[in-house]
């Protein structure tokens, strides 16, 4: 609907909605279904991320399959949460 300072009519309204309507139809871009199922693959989406996390096998030690780097110190074989340099500098600010 263009902008206006008057409301349209309502029966022209409800024309240029049936106009509307059957262009739509004849293009074929009518689908009822639509938003429901562009909801439903984001949710596949993020199930499926979840599924992946949960299906490491939590029983391996740690330390031998971590492969990446610390973002506090940059040495190979732990995590930022688990570096060893953390505790000396909370130690060093007190």
């Amino acid at each position: 609907i263009e902008s206006r300072d008057e409301l349209p009519i309502p029966e022209n309204l409800k024309i240029k909605i049936l106009d509307e309507n059957t262009t739509r139809r004849q293009r074929g871009q009518v689908d009822d279904h639509a938003m429901f199922a562009r909801k439903g693959k984001l949710n596949v989406k993020r199930n499926t991320r979840r599924a992946t996390n949960k299906s490491v096998d939590k029983t391996e030690d740690p330390d031998t399959t971590f492969k990446f780097r610390c973002h506090r110190c940059r040495k190979i074989g732990h995590k930022a949460i688990d570096c060893p340099e953390k505790d000396e500098q909370h130690t060093k600010r007190r």
